[in-house]
């Protein structure tokens, strides 16, 4: 590359940067809108999410990036997530305020997590936003104190200072969770009021153990058992799901703006066999068959692409975890044997053109 154009280049890319730091300028100012915006419906009871005024903002926007002859799928996507995230930043406002006043009717001003782990983190920093003083405490002490130092809360050497708190989130593998909990019960102090959210994604163990509904408890310290259906890396704000075995306003009350289905532990477990199972298997047994193939990495398929993107994800995740999510589970064979049945229905209706179009519309009206 010669100097001129060298030169030309690099006043290029300064230019853009400045573009792009002036599209973020504006990002800004339009979140600062959004916060005004939940000030006003607060005030006058409207709902956060309003789909005929964003989907008339969005056909606007779409309409006049075509006019300025933008790509209309780059334009789509852009007025989507700025859509998303006003609407993250209003409920960040709204309910930040009935979080901390929940907090406080319940007098919880100390938050203990076991586990330091990644959702053990995104709990940590869930209630740490809320106003509440966290304390981190896992086995692993050093891993807890560096956690601990990066979420800005405090970290626990011991399970008698967790024990202290005025609400426990225990965030540790499946098949530690009863321990975790005996544990826990064995520090408490009879005095003291304490609730406790274990957090597993199969129930199936503590259910065997007696551990749920439990009436050998002490009177001071309460038990809710709950599932996030989102992973670490979810924002608190978002519109995020949740299980709860049996119904508590108490957890209602803690995660308000979220979508909390209640259940008994073994529906809980039914669903996660479809919920859980199915998807893991498919993108383990993805990953196994194409381990051995050589696949040029400049081809693409969307497909391939999407199947190979979620394997990926997966496997970045603790392998004990996932084994615990299906060993545990005493539905997850039966989703496996499901899953192998229509494998083998499809390899016989490969046989048969008609039977094939059959399924392939009944499935797509099934779903759709």
């Amino acid at each position: 590359m010669s100097a001129g154009n060298s030169k030309l280049l690099k006043k290029y890319r300064d230019e853009i940067r400045d573009v792009t730091r002036s599209i973020l300028d504006l990002v800004v100012a339009r979140q600062i809108l959004a916060s005004k915006i939940a000030d006003a419906k607060e005030s006058s009871n409207a709902d956060i999410e309003n789909h005929t005024v964003e989907e008339s903002l969005s056909k606007e926007m779409i309409e006049y990036s075509n006019s300025l002859g933008l790509d209309k799928e780059l334009a789509s996507n852009i007025v989507h997530q700025l859509i998303e995230y006003s609407k993250i930043s209003q409920r960040r406002k709204i309910f930040l305020k009935l979080i901390r006043a929940h907090l406080r009717s319940e007098k919880i001003r100390v938050v203990s997590i076991i586990g330091a782990g990644r959702m053990g983190g995104w709990f940590a920093r869930y209630f740490n936003e809320a106003g509440a003083q966290v304390l981190l405490y896992d086995e692993n002490r050093p891993l807890a104190r560096s956690k601990a130092r990066k979420l800005d809360c405090r970290w626990a050497k011991n399970l008698n200072e967790v024990a202290k708190a005025d609400f426990v989130i225990i965030a540790v593998p499946i098949s530690a969770t009863p321990r975790e909990i005996r544990r826990l019960v064995s520090k408490a102090n009879p005095e003291h009021q304490l609730r406790v959210i274990e957090i597993s994604s199969v129930k199936h163990e503590l259910e065997k153990t007696g551990l749920l509904g439990k009436k050998g408890f002490p009177d001071n310290l309460k038990l809710y058992s709950v599932h996030p259906l989102f992973g670490p890396n979810a924002n608190p704000f978002s519109v995020n799901s949740l299980i709860q075995v049996g119904n508590s306003d108490f957890v209602r009350n803690i995660f308000p703006h979220y979508k909390v289905f209640s259940m008994s532990a073994k529906n809980h477990d039914k669903l996660m066999g479809t919920l859980l199972t199915i998807p893991h298997i498919h993108a383990l047994s993805f990953a196994d068959s194409i381990s051995a193939k050589t696949i040029p990495e400049t081809i693409e398929s969307p497909s391939f692409d999407y199947m190979l993107d979620l394997s990926k994800r997966l496997l970045k995740e603790s392998e004990d975890v996932y084994y615990d999510i299906e060993a545990t589970n005493p539905y997850a064979r039966q989703a496996i044997n499901e899953t192998k049945k229509s494998i083998a229905k499809l390899q016989k209706l490969l046989q048969d053109r008609s039977a094939f179009r059959k399924f392939f519309r009944d499935a797509d009206k099934r779903l759709n």
